[in-house]
């Protein structure tokens, strides 16, 4: 199975990505791969977590 990692910031969108993820994570489950979800902390965050999800040996890192 894929390894999927996605980054989140779930207040992106006025909270609209955090409402919606549920809905994502389904579609993708469904598709065959079982996404991780990594929530951003704090301004540049996301690039950390992608940076570490890469070199973490993830097949496809997705920033939403």
């Amino acid at each position: 199975m894929p390894r999927t990692v996605l980054v989140v910031n779930p207040r992106a969108g006025r909270g609209r990505v955090g409402r919606e993820l549920p809905r994502l994570v389904q579609s993708l489950t469904a598709a065959g791969t079982e996404p991780t979800v990594l929530a951003t902390e704090h301004p540049g965050h996301a690039i950390e977590l992608a940076r570490r999800a890469a070199l973490g040996g993830a097949d496809t890192v997705v920033a939403v």
